[in-house]
């Protein structure tokens, strides 16, 4: 019976598939197939795309045993969540300041919102000039007044730090819109009764604003781990993911086994690993918002 009513409605729908197939078509060339094409490399010793000998998991037990994948592991959950928390947290902040009309605020907006359409390789460019000790006119003005400034692409962990701090900077813009548009949608009346009964600032902000703004934040959330995890241009214009791969994340790493050196075999395991940790955020993400309330 169950079956008879499936085809019964599929049946009813069919014109409604043929509108949907070619794009379903589409997007299935573009997302499916590569991914089935690189598991199967994935599992091969190759010459390029010429197959040589059948290895099964022989990739990722290399990648396992694999120190300089740890690390592009750890630059690369670093990178993300730390870059998500500054750029949440800046974003709330700012949107906190500048959330009442006027026009020094629209001013302030439109300033913060610059890097956020500007591209990426440009962004990783000039932040690469004006951190040089050599070119920089900003060492050059500390100099001349005594203060000694760090290289900030020089040691172990400084540079992912750094690279970290400037890619949330680039986000600022997209989490200030967001934070601005969800703050816009809170009715006065509820803040004004908070006031009424006697909450400071941090309270009403506490008690109020975030547990309304919370289905937003977790949008952002999910958008901004999967921009940063699967970042390449930023990162790959301003290190390289150097020094010594102090700033080599994943795609990163992919970027370069597939296009500088074309190891064919372990860019598809590379692949196919990014695949199953995007996966992971994505069961998560999909497990909090279904116990999420939407306003």
């Amino acid at each position: 019976m169950e079956k008879k009513k499936l085809w019964a409605d599929i049946k009813r729908s069919k014109e409604g598939y043929l509108w949907i197939a070619p794009a379903f078509i589409i997007v299935s060339l573009a997302t499916v197939f590569p991914l089935v094409f690189a598991f199967d490399y994935s599992l091969y010793e190759s010459n390029i795309f010429q197959k040589v000998k059948f290895v099964g998991f022989g990739q990722y037990v290399k990648l396992m045993r694999d120190t300089r994948f740890w690390i592009n592991i750890f630059n690369s959950l670093f990178f993300t969540i730390g870059g998500i928390i500054l750029a949440l947290v800046a974003g709330f902040i700012l949107a906190l300041l500048i959330r009442k009309p006027g026009k020094l605020n629209s001013i302030y907006r439109t300033i913060i919102l610059i890097p956020w359409v500007t591209n990426e390789v440009v962004l990783a460019l000039m932040w690469t000039w004006v951190l040089n000790p050599q070119m920089s006119i900003i060492y050059y003005w500390s100099d001349m007044l005594g203060i000694v400034l760090p290289n900030f692409f020089e040691g172990r962990i400084t540079p992912l730090i750094t690279v970290t701090v400037l890619n949330a900077w680039r986000s600022l813009g997209f989490s200030l819109v967001m934070i601005l548009a969800a703050l816009s949608a809170i009715p006065v009346e509820l803040e004004d009764a908070a006031l009424v009964d006697g909450c400071s600032k941090l309270q009403r902000i506490w008690y109020v604003i975030l547990p309304l703004i919370r289905s937003v934040v977790l949008v952002m959330i999910i958008v901004l781990t999967m921009s940063f995890f699967n970042i390449v241009s930023f990162v790959l214009s301003m290190t390289g993911g150097g020094p010594i791969y102090t700033t080599e994340i994943l795609s990163i790493r992919l970027y370069k086994e597939t296009f500088t050196f074309f190891n064919i075999p372990l860019s598809s395991a590379l692949t196919t690993v990014m695949l199953v940790i995007n996966l992971v955020f994505v069961f998560f993400y999909k497990k909090m918002i279904s116990e999420e309330d939407y306003y």
